[in-house]
């Protein structure tokens, strides 16, 4: 009976030695389901604080212009903790729509938002002339060009005179429609016309009286 008690005592030794190693072993009889019930509890569940913020956008229709906009200029949330970024432009020299991707931050947890800016021109050239109606005598000499202070749009600044339509498309331009004549009297009636790079148009009207 010692004998065997011995025994006994000295197995309960070594699997105590066995399993007090610094070696770290793993624990017999623990399921891998209960393994990945321990991971699973740092993946998010998909249900986030995020979903329940609401954001409002300040404009949707922009106006044609030289620069670049902020996009978070447009975006407004009125959750404080709640951080806003996108890596998008607004190019307001590009007429159209712009769509523009925002993120939503709140701690590791991300939403993202989108919206779309409608780019548009709405201000078409000015045309600025000394005289609406001007008077000559029979013999002189004129240019009714003369007669222009300056054709300019909002945008693109002062526009080229054309004697026809540009063959570049998109190109901002001014002409005179109509003619006279110096040589003979009469009323002369022209038109200046200005079409900016988008198509917006402006017109002035000029008389010429010649006697």
């Amino acid at each position: 009976m010692k004998h065997h008690f011995y025994m006994v005592l000295a197995c309960a030794c070594a699997v105590c030695i066995g399993g007090c190693s610094g070696q770290p072993t793993k624990a017999v009889g623990i399921s891998s389901d209960i393994e990945n019930r321990i991971e699973d509890e740092s993946t998010p569940s998909g249900n986030s604080e995020l979903d329940g913020v609401q954001v409002t956008f300040t404009a949707r229709r922009l106006e044609y212009g030289l620069d670049l906009a902020d996009p978070l200029q447009y975006i407004y949330c009125d959750r404080k903790d709640i951080q806003i970024d996108t890596d998008d432009t607004i190019d307001l020299q590009k007429v159209g729509d712009q769509t523009v991707t925002y993120e939503l931050r709140l701690g590791n947890d991300v939403r993202k938002e989108t919206h779309t800016f409608v780019i548009q021109d709405t201000k078409g050239p000015v045309i600025q002339v000394e005289k609406n109606e001007i008077e000559l005598s029979v013999g002189d000499v004129y240019d009714v060009k003369d007669n222009i202070i300056a054709v300019r749009d909002p945008v693109e600044g002062n526009l080229p005179y054309l004697e026809r339509n540009p063959s570049q498309e998109g190109q901002g331009w001014y002409t005179i429609f109509g003619a006279y004549s110096t040589e003979t009297e009469g009323i002369y009636d022209l038109t200046v016309e200005a079409f900016d790079c988008n198509g917006n148009e402006a017109e002035e009207e000029i008389r010429i009286i010649v006697k």
